[in-house]
């Protein structure tokens, strides 16, 4: 196997405005994609987890590209530089699962495997709960099981909603970080 330096970056960066069922207008999923240096062995979607983006998957990314795997590293709607929904209530499992069965469709994949890290993770077992599992030729879970324990989904819970404040924009969160620094 070849390994990647962790410095390679992405071949792009791009973007791509999809439509979701239910969903009054496009949602754009930002997304860094990697491209297959060998022979083209298949497509990986990597997620991220609640509180991270996409280039959390730059080295694996660049490791998988030099072994034959396009990558696409998604930002899930809410972070990194996709749609900033707004309304809380949407930052649901089951809003994930139908936003990222759109962007497969999207983008004509089918059967990528899927990397997904905690929510990412956790996004996928959605979507096969929803009826989606054959979409996936892999599915790789990092940071999360296919049962987690109660106790741990409850303590994640507990420290992110917390007395946390709803920003009614991106901007308004680097206005107010900036402020406290």
């Amino acid at each position: 196997m070849k390994i990647a330096s962790p410095l390679e970056k992405p071949a792009a960066v791009a973007a791509q405005a999809i439509t979701v069922a239910g969903y009054p207008k496009p949602i754009t999923l930002a997304y860094a994609d990697w491209q297959p240096e060998d022979a083209y062995r298949g497509t990986v979607v990597a997620v991220h987890g609640l509180t991270r983006q996409k280039r959390d998957f730059d080295f694996v990314a660049a490791t998988l590209a030099k072994n034959g795997y396009q990558v696409l590293a998604v930002d899930a709607p809410g972070r990194g530089g996709s749609t900033w929904l707004g309304d809380p209530n949407l930052y649901n499992l089951d809003f994930y699962a139908d936003v990222f069965v759109a962007f497969l469709k999207h983008m004509g994949l089918t059967r990528p495997h899927w990397l997904g890290t905690s929510m990412g993770g956790l996004i996928a077992l959605k979507m096969a709960e929803k009826g989606k599992a054959n979409m996936f030729r892999s599915l790789t879970l990092v940071d999360i099981t296919h049962k987690p324990a109660r106790a741990g989904l409850d303590r994640i819970m507990g420290y992110i909603t917390e007395d946390l404040p709803v920003f009614s924009s991106p901007d308004q969160y680097l206005e107010i970080i900036k402020k406290n620094l």
